[in-house]
């Protein structure tokens, strides 16, 4: 096996003894089949013997069994375990046995010239076997060698003229090289599929370092998320958020503005007059999603330090802060709203619109506006609209990716089905009702957006326990 390197030079150092192990299971796989071949190949040869050959037929029919007996002991012998070690040996010894019968066969009909046609043909068969190209080629010429020999000592019926020779010549070249090219391409697809697993090795290990970062990146965002509601009496705050990928577009935060205008972190026990909030949808999804809705939340808190409080001009900074980084076909929808016990105050950028369930009646009002996307004009100028509230009314914001959630036959949630399940679950635990009617509707469909809603409640001071 060291002469490898010579007839085939893309073989380097280990990728020998690799390559060696590789075409060891291709022979152990073909063994059966081969074996199979071996027992019957010689089946109809009984009777031409008989036929053409009378006198003899019973030393040719001795000399023939030889190779389907090989082939049923190949048979087995590849039932084994020895074959992983052994079963490039048992094949040459089958193509072995099948030459030097065929030489001495060929020799007893004193080189019949149909006999020495077949003698062609089993070096032709040899050449088809895969084993490797320099076992081939040494069982040949010993093959050779051997009915040369014979044609000394035994007499021929039809000697061997120029003609004949030329013709063995050519078989035995032929078949030679035949199984060198075979072994060729072979190698060749060897070495592509060596460099297809090398190449899926690569990819799987930046996948594993791609999806360890994106890991990272969701513990960042999901931490970017407010871990807690702000607990008032007057007003109840609830939220949802289910993101399509690792990352994702969508982002909520809710930030609680005291008395004197500062911002208070949830859960203190300072006096809370208000709430101002942002909800937004940056388009696409995945990283460069989350890197959007990122920057976004970055400048809603900037504008606050900046002390911003109105939400036109908190939707104004954003607009122009994400406007300097933000290329041309990347954008937001959002909301910025200021929330107290009697109002909400809101500016909107091409967002859905909010839903206001109205205690008194039950009817729902949309909170909207006609004002462009964040990331789209730099000099866009956003409205603040301003809407009374009641005691009891209920707010809803959300992004798109509820009502656009499909079915398995195709059909839409849509902002309808949202309607009347707002007005049909009243409740604080509406958010948990509203996911397990969107995933019973959804059923085996994946989720095709994020998905973010806000529920805020305005406390009944008369009803008992608000």
């Amino acid at each position: 096996m060291n002469l490898y390197p010579f007839f085939f030079p893309e073989l380097k150092g280990q990728n020998i003894a690799r390559y060696q192990i590789g075409l060891k299971h291709e022979i152990k796989d073909f063994l059966p089949s081969g074996s199979l071949l071996a027992i019957v190949a010689w089946l109809p040869f009984y009777w031409i013997d008989a036929y053409m050959i009378p006198e003899r037929a019973v030393e040719l029919a001795i000399l023939r069994s030889g190779l389907p007996l090989s082939g049923i002991l190949l048979y087995f012998l590849s039932r084994t375990r020895s074959v992983n070690d052994y079963g490039s040996l048992y094949g040459a010894s089958v193509l072995l046995l099948l030459q030097l019968l065929t030489a001495t066969i060929t020799l007893m009909t004193g080189n019949n010239p149909s006999y020495l046609g077949g003698y062609y043909i089993a070096i032709l068969i040899t050449a088809l076997f895969p084993l490797p190209f320099l076992w081939v080629a040494g069982i040949l010429a010993f093959s050779l060698a051997c009915y040369f020999t014979g044609q000394l000592i035994l007499p021929a019926t039809h000697p061997l003229n120029a003609y004949d020779v030329i013709n063995l010549a050519i078989a035995t070249t032929t078949g030679t090289v035949f199984s060198f090219f075979n072994e060729k391409l072979r190698l060749r697809a060897w070495l592509r599929e060596q460099d297809l697993e090398t190449t899926q090795s690569e990819l799987a290990l930046r996948m594993n370092i791609v999806d360890n970062d994106l890991s990272l990146a969701r513990a960042v965002q999901q931490n970017l998320l407010p871990s807690v509601f702000p607990k008032n009496r007057q007003i109840v705050f609830d939220g949802l958020y289910r993101s399509m990928e690792k990352v994702g577009g969508d982002f909520y935060d809710i930030v609680c503005i005291a008395e004197d205008n500062s911002i208070v972190e949830a859960g203190t026990e300072r006096n809370i007059n208000s709430f101002l909030l942002i909800i937004a949808d940056a388009a696409g999804h995945g990283v460069s999603a989350a890197l959007m809705s990122t920057m976004a939340r970055m400048a809603f808190h900037h504008a606050l330090e900046n002390q911003l409080r109105s939400p036109a001009e908190i939707m104004n900074f954003i607009n122009k802060q994400t406007c300097r980084y933000l290329l041309a076909e990347h954008y937001l929808t959002g909301i910025v709203a200021l929330i107290s016990k009697d109002q909400v105050s809101y500016a909107m950028a091409a967002h859905r619109p909010a839903l206001l369930l109205r205690a008194k009646d039950q009817s729902i009002e949309q909170l909207e506006s006609e004002d462009l996307m964040i990331g789209m004009f730099s000099d866009q100028n956003y409205r603040e609209m301003t809407v009374k509230l009641d005691p009891g009314d209920h707010l809803l914001f959300y992004t798109d990716g509820i009502i656009e959630l499909r079915s398995p036959r195709g059909e839409e949630f849509s902002a309808d089905r949202l309607c009347a399940l707002f007005r049909s679950y009243p409740g604080d635990d509406f958010l948990k009702q509203l996911e397990r009617d969107a995933l019973r509707f959804a059923a085996s469909r994946p989720i095709d957006d994020d998905i973010t809603l806000l529920r805020i409640r305005i406390a009944d001071d008369s009803l008992p326990g608000a």
